[in-house]
């Protein structure tokens, strides 16, 4: 448990300074041909303490075959972290969340869900945003949209 809790609060730091560095401009993602099943797989794993903590039960539906995309594996981990903890965060205990991995057409579609409090229908378009283009490089072109 004291080895998890130390992961979350390096998580955190990283998360902290990740956001000083996009605030400066000075980020650099580091993108490569990679799988968002395993990137969805590691956030859970990340995030289950919390979902623990708090009595969640957590659905998640991932396809069997990979989905590929282009992207920086750190960050998008972080990103799927991040959704996770915000929905198990802002859900009562004993709430019920869903992931959902999808291909659909030529892009990867990250849903997740949650009997929580929600966001207001004015927030949807702010907070839906696109974070890989198509590429040649993976064997399915994807872009995923992630709406938080």
């Amino acid at each position: 448990m004291i080895e998890r809790q130390n992961v979350r609060l390096v998580r955190l730091v990283d998360e902290l300074l990740g956001v000083a560095r996009i605030s400066s401009g000075s980020i650099q993602l580091k993108r490569e041909p990679l799988d968002m099943v395993s990137i969805v797989r590691s956030a859970i794993e990340a995030g289950r303490l919390r979902l623990e903590e708090r009595g969640h039960t957590l659905s998640v539906s991932v396809p069997d075959e990979p989905v590929c995309v282009d992207g920086d594996p750190l960050r998008l981990e972080q990103v799927v972290s991040n959704l996770l903890e915000n929905a198990a965060k802002n859900t009562n205990p004993g709430g019920r969340l869903e992931i959902a991995l999808a291909q659909a057409g030529g892009d990867a579609v990250l849903q997740v869900i949650d009997n929580g409090i929600g966001l207001e229908a004015t927030c949807w378009n702010d907070s839906s945003i696109c974070l890989i283009r198509r590429t040649a490089l993976c064997p399915v072109p994807a872009a995923v949209w992630v709406w938080a």
